[in-house]
């Protein structure tokens, strides 16, 4: 079987759910509509949660935001921190899913 994508991505918890519906590629686009799975006073409810259509291209945005500070010498778009984190809890993920169980993350100091 080919496949061009490997499918929706879904994120589940203990108390809800979410589907991001998938691209052609990633890009940083989502591929229409996220749903979130959850309950509303014990009823399981579907919220969509609507993609808010953008003039420009939002891949190119952050790209050319970057560019910029580069060029001007400005502050970067996203502070080295908060990269910091994203990496430390991404490093997890994968942490947690080679050991088969939930572990810990340390966020290093910056």
């Amino acid at each position: 079987m080919n496949m061009d994508t490997p499918g929706d991505t879904i994120i589940l918890g203990t108390e809800g759910g979410l589907r991001i519906p998938s691209t052609e590629c990633w890009n940083g686009s989502v591929g229409g509509n996220m749903i979130l799975y959850h309950e509303i006073c014990g009823q399981q409810t579907e919220t969509v949660i609507p993609i808010i259509k953008m003039e420009e291209d939002l891949f190119y945005l952050k790209i050319r935001s970057f560019l910029d500070a580069v060029k001007t010498g400005s502050p970067a778009p996203v502070p080295s921190s908060e990269i910091i984190y994203n990496q430390a809890i991404i490093d997890g993920i994968m942490k947690s899913a080679e050991a088969g169980h939930e572990i810990e993350i340390t966020i290093p100091e910056c």
